[in-house]
C-alpha cells in the first residue's frame, strides 16, 4: 500500500478487523483491506474504493456517525459545473454514485473520482469540479478545524 507522507492509517486492534474507515468488529459489513492514495496537491487527498461492488451508502453514513458529523446527500445532471471555490473547513466527501472531476487552479491538477472514492480537502484549497457524463451522487461533510 503506497501512503503518502504523514498519512496516518488506523489499524485493528485485536478481535477487530480494519475496514476503509478504520477498525470496526466483524459486524458482516463490506471489509475494506487496502486503500490507495494518489499524488495530489498539498492538502488534497483521495483514497480509492478497491473492490468492483460498489460501496454501499449505509458505510457512507456510518464513517460520518462514528465521527459525530453531519453528512449531506447531493446529485447533480451530467456535465454540471462549479467554478474554483474554497471552503473555511476540512471537506470530506464520497461518490456514491456516478463520477466528478475535481480541478485544482493553483496547479493544473484533475482528479476523477467514480463510485466509492474518497476525497479529503483542507481548509482553503481551491477547487472546481465538473461531473461526469452519468451524473453524480456523493455524501459530503464538513469537518472543523481542531479535529483529526
Amino acid at each position: 500500500m503506497f501512503c503518502a507522507p504523514g498519512s496516518k492509517h488506523n489499524t485493528a486492534s485485536p478481535g477487530q478487523t480494519s475496514t476503509l474507515f478504520g477498525p470496526i468488529r466483524n459486524t458482516g459489513s463490506v471489509l475494506v483491506e487496502s486503500m490507495t492514495h494518489l499524488p495530489l496537491p498539498e492538502g488534497v487527498h483521495v483514497l480509492r474504493w478497491p473492490h468492483p461492488h460498489p460501496l454501499p451508502e449505509e458505510e457512507v453514513l456510518s464513517f460520518f456517525r462514528a465521527r459525530d458529523l453531519d453528512p449531506s446527500h447531493w446529485s447533480n445532471e451530467p456535465e454540471a459545473v462549479y467554478g474554483a471555490h474554497s471552503h473555511p473547513y476540512r471537506k470530506i466527501l464520497f461518490c456514491v454514485q456516478g463520477s466528478i472531476t475535481f480541478s485544482f487552479p493553483g496547479d493544473g491538477q484533475q482528479v476523477e473520482l467514480k463510485q466509492g472514492d474518497r476525497l479529503i480537502l483542507l481548509p482553503d484549497v481551491a477547487h472546481g469540479a465538473v461531473v461526469g457524463h452519468g451524473g453524480v451522487v456523493c455524501i459530503e461533510a464538513a469537518e472543523q478545524s481542531g479535529r483529526e
